[in-house]
């Protein structure tokens, strides 16, 4: 149990960290959090183009041409699925690289040992022979990542692009439900 003393100490600190203040502060802390962005409540992360998701609905508009509030909705959610299933591809992109530059890093310091024998012969290279040297340790770092290819998980990756499917297929199926009701009732 806390004392008298810790109790009024720890009330005085917490007034002194009270977060962030400016609307500047707080647009920068909001994205502390974000690690892979996959489930994130934000439409765009830092590194994506507001420009390319407008592509993206425009054509999905132009494909499936919806009618009324509802349909653009739907058309609505499916460009955001879609959205969410290119940056679902981005992360695992990044994982595989984040993993082969850690496993090639790994070999190349091994390899750096003064113990090891090729240190001896490593002066003795041809620019050309250094070449096919990092090439080969780029192929066995490529090898590594294979064994473990995604920092966030192979089964989250999975579990999310699951979800994302099953969200895109629903989407779907309901604004065509939706446009095969109003061509129904439009020939009634």
């Amino acid at each position: 149990m806390a004392s008298d003393n810790q109790i009024t100490a720890n009330q005085a600190n917490s007034q002194l960290s009270t977060g962030a203040k400016t609307a500047a502060g707080k647009l920068a802390v909001s994205a502390n959090a974000i690690r892979h962005g996959l489930l994130s409540s934000k439409l765009f992360l830092a590194n994506e183009s507001a420009a390319d998701y407008e592509d993206l609905l425009a054509g999905l508009v132009e494909s499936f041409k919806p009618v009324g509030h509802l349909e653009n909705l739907l058309t609505e959610k499916i460009a955001v699925s879609f959205w969410r299933q290119r940056r679902l591809v981005g992360a695992e992109a990044a994982a595989i690289t984040y993993e082969s530059m850690q496993a090639v890093a790994t070999i190349q310091e091994k390899i750096k040992d003064v113990d090891n024998p090729l240190n001896y012969f490593e002066s003795q290279l041809t620019a050309s022979e250094k070449v096919q040297k990092k090439a080969l340790l780029n192929e066995l770092g490529q090898v590594a990542q294979v064994r473990n290819s995604a920092p966030i998980g192979s089964d989250l990756l999975i579990r999310y692009s699951t979800g994302l499917d099953n969200e895109l297929f629903k989407a779907i199926a309901a604004l065509r439900a939706e446009q095969e009701f109003r061509f129904k009732n439009a020939t009634d």
